[in-house]
C-alpha cells in the first residue's frame, strides 16, 4: 500500500535564491510518461482532466481561487510561464508565489496575462501536488465554458540546472464550466437579507453544519443529522467588504436543540478580538470591532459552537434572536454594509435499517505513515457494511491529538473497479478546505495549513464518496 501521507518538505523553507534570465523554448505537446506535470487546478473544487485541460463547474460570478501545481518533477532550477486569464475576470494583487520550490520569484500582472519567472542556483524537486503560483480569477455570470490556458507565444520554460537544458514536461490548462451545477446553495434563491432586495452584492452569512452536506433551501441551510448527534456549527463568510465590526445573537432555545458548554469560540476569518458570550440561557452573542479594515477569504470562519440535537425526529433550526442586533460596519462605525444572513436547520433523521437480502460491503486497511513536519499520525478508512447500490459516505479518521498536529498533507487512494467513485468531501478537522486541491482523475488530495501552522485532528478529516455495486461482495479502498 502507498503511504497515506508524504513529507511536504518545501512547506516552510525559506526563499533564498537569486533571480537570472533563460533562453525560450517551445511548449512541449506529446506526452511521454517521464514528463513533468503541470496542473492549473481550481482549490476546494473537484475537478477532473478532460483532454488537455482539468475542467471544474461552478456558479455563474463565482471567485475561484487557482493553483499551479507540479508533480512527476525532475530536477529544476528555473520556469517561466504567462496564463491567458482574458476569458475570466481576475482579481488584481492576487498571483503569489506558492511553496513548490526553495527560490525567489518575480510575478507580473498584465490586461489578461500573469507572468512568473523563478530561477535559482540550485537543483530542486517538488514535491507530487505542491503549489507554484495561485492566483484568484472571478468567472462570468453567463453560461459557459471560459478556459485559462497558456498566452500564445510566450515563453514557458522548465530548466535543469544547466540553462542550456530543458526537461520535458505537460501542461493542462482549466476550464470553467458556468451555469452547469447541480448544487443547490445559490445565493439568488434566499429570501432572508437585511435589506428588502438582495442584489448580489452583498455579504454572505452563513450558519452551516461541519462535516455535513449543506443545501440551502429558502433563507436556511438544511443538513441531516442522527437522533441525539452533537454537531459542530462554523458560521462562515464570503463576498465580504471592508469590514470593521459586527454583532450577532444566536438564538439557541428557539431552535430546540442543546448547546455544548463552552464550545463557542471566535475563527479565523478576521485578526481582531473578538468577545463572545454565551452565560445567557440560549442565546449566543459575540462582538467584533477593530480599529483596522479587513475583508476576509471566502469560506472563512468567524465563530464556532457545537450543539446536540433531540433523539426525536424532526427539523430544528437555529437562527437569529428577534430583535437582537445585527451589524456588519465598515472602518467608519456609522456606515453598515449590507448582507444576507442564512441560519441552519438540522435535519433530524433515523438511521435507515440496511438490512437486505443481498448487501454490498467496503473494507478498508490502516496505515501509519511519516508526518508532515513534526510528530506522527493515524489514518485509517472507515470499514462500512451497506445496501447493494447505495451512496456510500466513507471517512477518512486521522488521530495525531498526542503529537502536535500537522501543516499539511498529500492523500493518494485507490478503489476496486466495481464502486462507482462520485467524488470527495471535507470534514472538520482541518481548516481552508477552500484551498485543498481535489484531484479527481488521479485521485489525491492535497492540504496546506494557513502560514505552516500545524493542526490538531482528532475524527474525520475527509470523506470519498461512492456508489455501492449491486452484487454482495468486499470491496476495498486503500491508500
Amino acid at each position: 500500500m502507498k503511504k497515506l501521507i508524504s513529507v511536504v518538505s518545501s512547506l516552510c523553507l525559506a526563499a533564498t535564491s537569486l533571480f537570472s534570465s533563460f533562453s525560450a523554448v517551445p511548449q512541449i505537446n506529446a506526452a511521454a510518461a517521464g514528463d513533468i506535470i503541470l496542473d492549473l487546478v481550481p482549490a476546494g473544487v473537484e475537478y477532473e482532466l478532460q483532454g488537455n485541460n482539468n475542467v471544474a463547474t461552478v456558479d455563474p460570478g463565482a471567485t475561484v481561487k487557482v493553483n499551479y501545481t507540479v508533480k512527476n518533477d525532475a530536477v529544476t532550477s528555473g520556469m517561466e510561464f504567462t496564463f491567458d486569464v482574458s476569458e475570466v475576470s481576475y482579481v488584481t494583487g492576487s498571483l503569489k508565489a506558492g511553496r513548490a520550490y526553495e527560490a525567489e520569484m518575480e510575478t507580473n500582472e498584465t490586461a489578461g496575462a500573469l507572468t512568473f519567472v523563478m530561477a535559482s542556483s540550485m537543483q530542486m524537486t517538488a514535491t507530487d501536488g505542491a503549489t507554484i503560483v495561485t492566483f484568484t480569477v472571478t468567472a462570468p455570470t453567463e453560461n459557459g465554458t471560459y478556459t485559462i490556458g497558456l498566452k500564445d507565444g510566450a515563453r514557458a520554460i522548465v530548466a535543469g540546472f544547466n540553462k542550456g537544458e530543458t526537461n520535458p514536461y505537460q501542461f493542462h490548462g482549466l476550464t470553467l464550466k458556468v451555469g452547469e451545477s447541480t448544487d443547490t446553495t445559490s445565493s439568488t434563491s434566499t429570501t432572508t437579507t437585511s435589506s428588502s432586495q438582495p442584489t448580489g452584492d452583498e455579504i454572505v452569512l452563513d450558519l452551516i453544519a461541519a462535516g455535513k452536506t449543506n443545501t440551502l433551501t429558502g433563507s436556511n441551510n438544511v443538513a441531516e443529522v442522527k437522533p441525539g448527534e452533537t454537531v459542530k456549527v462554523n458560521y462562515t463568510v464570503k463576498n465580504d467588504k471592508i469590514t470593521s465590526g459586527m454583532e450577532f445573537t444566536f438564538d439557541i432555545a428557539k431552535a430546540g436543540v442543546t448547546y455544548v458548554a463552552d464550545t463557542f469560540r471566535a475563527g479565523r476569518a478576521y485578526d481582531a478580538e473578538m468577545e463572545t458570550n454565551d452565560a445567557t440561557a440560549g442565546q449566543l452573542t459575540f462582538v467584533m470591532a477593530s480599529s483596522i479594515e479587513m475583508t476576509a477569504e471566502d469560506g472563512a470562519t468567524i465563530v464556532t459552537f457545537s450543539v446536540t440535537v433531540p433523539e426525536d425526529e424532526g427539523e430544528y433550526t437555529i437562527g437569529l434572536k428577534d430583535g437582537a442586533r445585527a451589524i456588519v460596519a465598515g472602518f467608519n462605525k456609522g456606515e453598515t454594509n449590507p448582507y444576507i444572513f442564512h441560519g441552519l436547520t438540522l435535519k433530524v433523521v433515523a438511521a435507515e435499517d440496511t438490512t437486505t437480502t443481498t448487501q454490498a460491503t467496503t473494507t478498508t486497511t490502516t496505515t501509519t505513515s511519516a508526518p508532515i513536519l513534526a510528530g506522527s499520525a493515524q489514518w485509517v478508512i472507515d470499514t462500512q457494511t451497506v445496501a447493494a447500490g447505495a451512496e456510500v459516505k466513507l471517512p477518512v479518521i486521522v488521530t495525531d491529538a498526542a503529537d502536535g498536529g500537522a501543516a499539511g498533507f498529500r492523500v493518494s487512494f485507490t478503489y476496486d473497479s466495481a464502486l462507482e467513485f462520485t467524488g470527495f468531501s471535507w470534514g472538520d478537522q482541518y481548516t481552508a478546505a477552500d484551498d485543498a486541491i481535489l484531484n479527481k482523475t488521479d485521485l489525491y488530495v492535497v492540504w496546506a495549513s494557513p502560514n505552516a501552522a500545524d493542526q490538531v485532528a482528532n475524527g474525520d478529516v475527509l470523506y470519498f464518496n461512492f456508489i455501492a455495486p449491486d452484487a454482495a461482495g468486499e470491496y476495498p479502498v486503500e491508500f
